[in-house]
């Protein structure tokens, strides 16, 4: 999509069109100051919009396993005192280490053909300390449907995530959900 920023300010970010990459593979020759800038632009502009803070910074398809990325979010977390997502092992370990605040873990098996209600079932029996499900339920209409490659799945995600089997389960093992600003 298009930065916050104008185009030739993070051009180590854009495509020739002036846009972001839709994949974190793009981001390969991203500058860090750029990146930092450009996330400091979206960041000012959720303020405006929203009139708060987010919750957490976490990044389009895990872009901030890149380095680049990451190291921008960091500065951010650090700034800012916010959380930011443990998009992997490598980045919950250097967020603790910076003292970000984030989930002990980050769970990305709930997804695609693996977003079933026995999956999720057993996620939950097996959730130790804080953990983060990633997930993306929906209601699919034709827009999602226009610009998502993942969007039929999206309604199988609803259903199993707001099954009572699952609430059941959730009480059973003690899970206590909770969201970024609580930890």
């Amino acid at each position: 999509g298009e930065p916050t920023l104008a185009p030739d300010r993070v051009r180590s970010l854009v495509d020739k069109g002036g846009r972001l990459p839709a994949k974190p593979e793009g981001l390969g020759g991203a500058a860090h100051a750029e990146v930092l800038e450009e996330a400091r632009a979206q960041l000012a502009r959720f303020r405006q919009i929203m009139k708060r803070d987010p919750t957490h910074f976490d990044s389009h398809h895990h872009s901030h396993r890149t380095p680049a990325v990451l190291e921008a979010l960091v500065t951010l977390g650090r700034e800012t005192g916010l959380p930011v997502r443990a998009a992997s092992p490598e980045v919950g370990e250097r967020l603790r280490r910076e003292g970000i605040a984030t989930t002990d873990g980050f769970i990305e098996e709930f997804f695609d053909e693996s977003a079933t209600l026995e999956v999720l079932l057993r996620i939950v029996a097996a959730v130790e300390g804080t953990a983060e499900l990633m997930c993306h339920p929906a209601v699919v209409d034709e827009e999602l449907r226009s610009t998502s490659g993942y969007a039929e799945a999206r309604t199988r995600e609803l259903a199993v995530l707001t099954d009572r089997r699952v609430r059941e389960a959730v009480g059973r093992a003690g899970v206590q959900l909770i969201h970024f600003g609580q930890l």
